[in-house]
């Protein structure tokens, strides 16, 4: 049998492959902590998600903001659902008058 990508998974205890398709690293604005996107595809049913380095808890929010979608079918589709989880909350504190500050990004400890 010849090899593949796939099938090397197929050797158990192994759970949850998945392949590191893209990362993208970016700043909002007046705010100097990186924020780093990778976006993956699971290699048994091809979904695509992100994971992020950090949240935002802007001072809108009661508490910092965990997407529950992650995923979708494409990887510009993903990358717009993270960037969105971050920017829709920073531009409602925005036009609320909020400045800005590092305090409003959440260290993910699972990243």
């Amino acid at each position: 049998m010849p090899y593949t990508i796939e099938t090397a998974f197929d050797e158990k205890p192994v759970e949850n492959p998945r392949k590191l398709l893209s990362e993208f690293k970016f700043n909002l604005s007046g705010i100097d902590t990186e924020i780093t996107v990778r976006i993956f595809k699971n290699i048994i049913n091809e979904t695509v998600f992100f994971e992020q380095s950090h949240y935002i808890h802007s001072p809108v929010q009661i508490e910092p903001y965990h997407t529950n979608s992650n995923w979708g079918e494409n990887e510009a589709y993903v990358l717009h659902r993270a960037i969105e989880s971050l920017t829709d909350f920073y531009n409602n504190a925005i036009n609320a008058g909020h400045k800005p500050n590092e305090s409003w990004l959440v260290q993910n400890d699972s990243f």
